[in-house]
């Protein structure tokens, strides 16, 4: 697989079991679980839905589970999509988002917005939040930043060394200052499920 899930996706998918109904918004042409509906804007070999994720084409409460990962800095209206695949779940279901924050510009020209952890939050807010998180290291994302930047790999490895040294004494509470990106594992509210995230 060649953009593998998020090891805290694949716990859910466990948690909600093989016959829960799930929903990857954003699919990319991954190879599918079989439960999984792979929704993707554009056509890839391996989707099931080439849709919108400001209008997802379901029915309200239909999916146990909705992933997003890596979609929400490349639509147009973040808040609407975060919308759609809350109405899509069921009351007592289970939403996984991944979101750039500080990430340089990608996938232009459709890279609109990034989204700070507070951000995440806010689009989340009609959500029970279970869990956050932040995503890569300061060595990624040096490396990323100044590779768009034209540093020339020598000197690349040279910062690496650096941030190498400051990966491994930054606090959490920096890391969520200066992460990559963010996560978050919600549930939407309205019916009893077990609060705990898997």
């Amino acid at each position: 697989m060649t953009n593998p899930y998020p090891e805290s996706f694949l716990r859910l998918l466990q948690h909600v079991g093989p016959d829960a109904r799930v929903l990857d918004v954003g699919s990319g042409g991954r190879v599918l679980p079989p439960q999984v509906t792979g929704l993707e804007y554009v056509p890839h070999p391996n989707n099931s839905v080439q849709a919108d994720a400001l209008a997802l084409p379901f029915r309200d409460g239909w999916f146990d589970l909705v992933q997003c990962q890596a979609v929400l800095e490349h639509v147009t209206d973040p808040q609407l999509a975060v919308d759609e695949m809350t109405r899509v779940l069921r009351p007592g279901g289970w939403l996984y988002v991944e979101v750039a924050f500080m990430q340089p510009l990608h996938q232009a020209p459709h890279h609109y917005f990034n989204v700070t952890p507070f951000g995440l939050d806010h689009l989340c807010r009609h959500l029970t939040v279970v869990d956050r998180a932040t995503l890569g290291t300061l060595e990624e994302q040096f490396d990323w930043i100044f590779r768009e930047a034209g540093m020339t790999p020598e000197d690349r490895r040279i910062v690496a060394r650096y941030t190498r040294r400051l990966d491994a004494s930054i606090k959490p509470r920096q890391r969520a200052s200066v992460a990559s990106g963010v996560s978050i594992t919600a549930i939407k509210p309205g019916a009893e499920t077990d609060p705990r995230s898997p």
